[in-house]
């Protein structure tokens, strides 16, 4: 199954500090457009049947720009929201999603192709689930532009996480 995540637009801070109500900016609203063109390109020759998003503001306001060009069913599930330190480890981070990678891949046939909008910090679950590698404490936090899309191929039933 082909996962393609996509980081949320470009955060438009809602009272000066990072938070859940953070809306997009201009530019955000711009890079959203341009990446479901790409995206919409990419499904002449994949199915893709849904978009997955997180509950914040950003996440979905992005995800309704690029369902504008595809018209999906868009799925909100928690488990894509940001990393909270003080609620949760590195590495339970990387398991919750890691988690929600297994579900849908799960729940999916195995041509299958759905968008997963999310934060820059959740991109380490799906590099570790298209490696079937476990979370571990030292993996890498790797940044990623606004709206950037990546494509993974991840396996049913295959991850260690």
């Amino acid at each position: 199954m082909l996962f393609i995540y996509v980081h949320h637009a470009l955060r438009k801070r809602h009272n000066g500090s990072p938070s859940q109500e953070d809306g997009i900016e201009k530019l955000g609203v711009i890079d959203a457009k341009i990446t479901a063109k790409i995206i919409k390109q990419a499904a002449k020759k994949i199915k893709i049947s849904k978009i997955y998003c997180g509950s914040y503001i950003r996440y979905k306001k992005t995800a309704n720009i690029i369902n504008k060009q595809l018209n999906l069913p868009i799925i909100e599930d928690i488990r894509l929201n940001e990393f909270d330190k003080n609620i949760e480890s590195w590495v339970q981070l990387q398991q919750r999603v890691l988690n929600f990678i297994q579900d849908v891949a799960n729940s999916h046939d195995d041509n299958d192709c759905v968008i997963c909008i999310t934060s820059g910090v959740n991109i380490i679950s799906f590099i570790l689930a298209a490696m079937n590698k476990k979370p571990y404490k030292d993996a890498p936090f790797i940044g990623v532009p606004s709206c950037s899309p990546m494509a993974f191929e991840i396996k049913k039933n295959k991850l260690n996480g």
